[in-house]
C-alpha cells in the first residue's frame, strides 16, 4: 500500500523500548537489540538517532532555502 513507502507506523507495531526500531506486535522480540545488552541497545538507539539528524539536515537546509526564495518571491511582488 502507499502508506508504506511513507514510513506510516500502522496499528501493528510499535517502537521497541530498549532500541526505539518499530518493531511488529507480531515477533516476540526485536530482532535488532535480540542479543544486545542493555547498554549496547541504548548505544544503537543514540548511534540510530545521530544518522537520522545527519539524512535530515540536507533537508533542512533545503526547506530553509526554499521559504527565503518564497519570502524574496512576495517581497518583490508587492514592491511592483
Amino acid at each position: 500500500m502507499w502508506f508504506q513507502f511513507f514510513n506510516y507506523k500502522s496499528k501493528y507495531s510499535s517502537p521497541c523500548e530498549r532500541c526505539g526500531v518499530l518493531v511488529s506486535d507480531d515477533q516476540p522480540e526485536c530482532p535488532h537489540c535480540k542479543g544486545l545488552s542493555s547498554k549496547n541497545a541504548r548505544i544503537l538507539k543514540g548511534i540510530r538517532k545521530n544518522e537520522m539528524s545527519n539524512k535530515n539536515k540536507g533537508l533542512s537546509l533545503l526547506m530553509k532555502v526554499l521559504f527565503c526564495l518564497c519570502g524574496l518571491g512576495v517581497v518583490y511582488l508587492f514592491t511592483l
